[in-house]
């Protein structure tokens, strides 16, 4: 079973916070859930690892994983 350290609380923290964020933007922005997976795997090399780095993980999403529509 998993504990909650710092860094746990730090990227649960974050995860809330940028959910509530998204929800009360009006309107909402709809994400492109398309690019090529060569892309993806490019921009995601090194996300999962032993230390994460809970800061960096969620600026990576929020850049990459979830884009915007224009």
């Amino acid at each position: 079973m998993h504990e909650v350290d710092q860094t746990t609380e730090q990227m649960v923290r974050g995860v809330l916070a940028y959910a509530e964020n998204r929800l009360r933007m009006n309107p909402v922005p709809l994400d492109k859930s398309t690019m090529p997976a060569h892309e993806l795997y490019e921009r995601l090399d090194g996300l999962i690892r032993d230390a994460p780095e809970a800061e960096s993980h969620l600026e990576l999403i929020r850049e990459v994983l979830v884009r915007t529509a224009p």
